[in-house]
């Protein structure tokens, strides 16, 4: 006996119940799994005051100020030595055999 399928709207609503359990689910982890907000400090959340202080601009025009040229240039060395060349020792190329018909050194005479 051949097996019958499952009428499309069967399917489209068990889906759709699959699906409302799943989002419900979700929205009642996120509001279990909630973090408290952080105790921020009143002097923090106080508002700024939009004015500013002439003294303290007063006293900025009569900082001295330094060019360029006046100030020596300053070096920092951060405790990298600096790499030392060490000698490179070279070999002497040897003589290499050279290869005959006969399979002999060259050179020997039989």
């Amino acid at each position: 006996m051949p097996k019958k399928q499952k009428p499309f709207f069967v399917r489209i609503v068990i889906l759709s119940t699959v699906t409302a359990i799943v989002w419900v689910g979700s929205t009642i982890y996120k509001t279990v799994s909630k973090k408290e907000e952080p105790n921020i400090p009143v002097q923090i959340l106080e508002p700024l005051t939009p004015t500013l202080d002439k003294k303290v601009l007063d006293e900025l025009e009569n900082r001295v100020f330094l060019e360029e040229s006046t100030i020596p240039e300053t070096r920092v060395e951060v405790g990298v030595q600096a790499a030392t060349p060490k000698p490179v020792e070279t070999i002497a190329p040897e003589e290499t055999p050279v290869a005959t018909e006969s399979g002999e050194e060259a050179g020997e005479e039989i």
